[in-house]
């Protein structure tokens, strides 16, 4: 059975998850009006990094599509992460540092 992606998401970005141990500042944003946005926004040392976390195997919303793409011609790079590697590697912490 694959993980839930909440136990991912947690562990990673959650409330003294491996991102703020490595000294980012973390949000899980809401944005009024923009269903979809990613799950969560870490900020350390002028860097942004945006993670949408999703279970293995599952598949991005018609919503989250749409936002990940604005913010991609945005210039951001945005990161859909199934695993704990995955998102250490996007975020360059732990044997990723």
């Amino acid at each position: 059975m694959a993980q839930k992606e909440i136990v991912l998401e947690e562990d990673i970005s959650g409330p003294g998850g491996e991102a703020e141990q490595a000294g980012y500042l973390v949000h899980k944003l809401i944005i009024a009006g923009k269903r979809g946005s990613p799950d969560r926004w870490h900020f350390r040392r002028g860097i942004l990094v945006i993670i949408e976390y999703k279970k293995v195997g599952e598949h991005l919303s018609g919503n989250q599509v749409k936002r990940i793409k604005e913010l991609r011609e945005a210039g951001f790079t945005v990161h859909v992460c199934e695993t704990h590697d995955e998102a250490r590697r996007a975020l360059k912490i732990g044997p990723y540092a």
